[in-house]
């Protein structure tokens, strides 16, 4: 089964504050957007941020029809759970019997909301995939003194029934633990997360990193063989001249490589990244024996002996690859400039949920719907207090919000194409 979001598919990606990002300027969902953008630049899929702080399956449930549903999804990603399990309730579950006692019982009722969820998505045309938390720090190096011991193995349990029950299934169920347990073991508590509970920006690109992979993205942006075999993968390859001491052609990439950000370089200490999903491979074979220069687009970058250049370079990491202005413009518009209108319509969304818990119709507030307060704005105000400001602000900004969103999005679409260049492998004198 093809688990890659295909084009015109819109992503609601529901969530607790790890979906949100209430700690970090990037969220996964931003970092997949550009996943998909840079390898797919023809493919219309959109990432819909969707997550609350605090959130859980049945939170999750009652606010479907006014903050995912009018998004018109056509999937979405569920990563849910770590506050369905209450790990505040958990410090002593941390011994090694199967049985969780009282806890297990909760755990059931988890996963019972799981499918509840699971099955209204479906029925309301959207298709879930299941993404399974990561779990917290419980290690003892972190300045926090509690160490929430057991919620881990708590987690685990509720994956474990998720996984087992949509095993022969066409929910997709992506499990974050694997990956997120060897960055515990490997990576300093304080670049993981601040409070053992929410995570700094690598580990939102390594989420992204995750599910891409899972979705079945190899490690191939593109690649070129020239000489003894003529093969190309995800490119177009045309005007191929061969001569004693000079190999030249004209390449056109499918696909963009990624821009080495900062968080790209943090995360690749520890996790293969290039590896698993930046290679751009150049192969050219045949050659004499010496040094080659390689010149992209009229630039040198770099030299290379024939023997390197049989066994392929990759020219993904090469500050001359002039693919990597468009990647760098790209990851400026979808990680950069996206968090500030995104992360005030979720805060936005945060403030509305409350509202609605302590039965306050938010579009009867002064400031908002002045026009009808109706004894409203008093309770609005209680409940606000020294924010009352800053919340109305959100409201009346709201669609200047959405604008901004839609604007970033189409200057994207726009520079997403991958340039068409020319290469010259030539023999240094």
């Amino acid at each position: 089964m093809n688990l890659q979001f295909e084009n015109g598919d819109s992503i609601a990606c529901i969530g607790d504050s790890n979906t949100s990002a209430e700690i970090t300027q990037i969220s996964y969902s931003q970092f997949l957007q550009y996943l998909y953008m840079t390898r797919f630049p023809k493919r219309n899929v959109r990432f819909i941020n969707c997550g609350i702080a605090g959130d859980s399956y049945p939170s999750a449930m009652q606010r479907l029809d006014w903050d995912i549903r009018p998004h018109t999804p056509t999937k979405a990603i569920v990563h849910l759970g770590t506050n369905d399990i209450c790990y505040q309730t958990y410090p002593r579950l941390d011994n090694q019997e199967k049985d969780l006692g009282p806890g297990y019982l909760k755990i059931q009722e988890i996963f019972t909301n799981c499918r509840a969820m699971t099955d209204t998505l479906l029925q309301d045309g959207i298709h879930p995939i299941l993404v399974l938390p990561g779990g917290f720090y419980e290690g003892s190096d972190h300045p926090r003194s509690e160490t929430f011991r057991g919620a881990n193995k708590a987690l685990q349990e509720l994956s474990g029934l998720i996984r087992q029950h949509y095993a022969d299934s066409r929910i997709p169920v992506i499990d974050l633990f694997p990956a997120f347990d060897h960055m515990r073991r490997t990576v300093p508590a304080s670049e993981i997360t601040p409070d053992r509970v929410h995570f700094h920006t690598m580990m939102h690109l390594l989420i992204a990193a995750v599910i891409a992979e899972a979705q079945g993205f190899d490690e191939n942006i593109s690649s070129v063989h020239i000489g003894s075999l003529m093969e190309s993968y995800r490119c177009d390859v045309k005007n191929v001249s061969i001569g004693s001491d000079i190999v030249t052609f004209i390449y056109a990439p499918h696909s963009l490589p990624f821009y080495e950000s900062s968080v790209y370089r943090q995360l690749e200490q520890y996790y293969p990244l290039t590896q698993h999903l930046n290679q751009e491979l150049l192969y050219v074979d045949n050659l004499t024996s010496g040094q080659y220069q390689v010149i992209l687009d009229g630039t040198e970058a770099g030299s290379y002996s024939a023997e390197e250049l049989a066994k392929g370079i990759n020219i993904a990491r090469l500050k001359e690859n002039p693919n990597l202005e468009p990647a760098k413009k790209l990851y400026k518009l979808l990680c950069d400039d996206w968090y500030r209108p995104m992360h005030d319509l979720r805060r936005l969304a945060y403030q509305t949920e409350h509202c609605l818990e302590l039965g306050i119709n938010i579009k009867r507030i002064s400031g908002y719907h002045p026009q009808d307060t109706q004894g409203v704005e008093p309770a609005f105000l209680n409940f606000a207090g020294g924010f009352y400001a800053t919340i109305i602000g959100l409201f009346q900004n709201q669609q200047a919000n959405r604008d901004r969103l839609e604007e970033l999005w189409q200057q994207a679409s726009a520079s997403a194409q991958p340039n068409a260049y020319t290469v010259i492998i030539r023999k240094n004198n």
